[in-house]
């Protein structure tokens, strides 16, 4: 994706993780107007992009955050 007002890293995602349950539990995207943030477990939180690695990374440590939050719940 080329740079652009609306998207000023070059770069448009949408990563999800869904429950059994069928509960997102971890969403990241960067859709405009709102530029980068999360979601964890229905909760919103801003996110510092820096660079497709460092997200990759970031979404797997959420996803297993969140399993083991589900975990000691149940």
């Amino acid at each position: 994706m080329p740079i652009s007002a609306k998207y000023p890293d070059g770069i448009r995602y949408r990563f999800a993780y869904i429950s059994q349950n069928k509960k997102g539990l971890v969403i990241y995207d960067n859709h405009h107007p709102k530029g980068h943030h999360r979601h964890i477990r229905g909760k919103e939180y801003s996110y510092v992009y820096l660079g497709i690695e460092q997200l990759i990374e970031d979404f797997k440590r959420d996803i297993l955050e969140a399993n083991h939050y589900e975990d000691v719940r149940d």
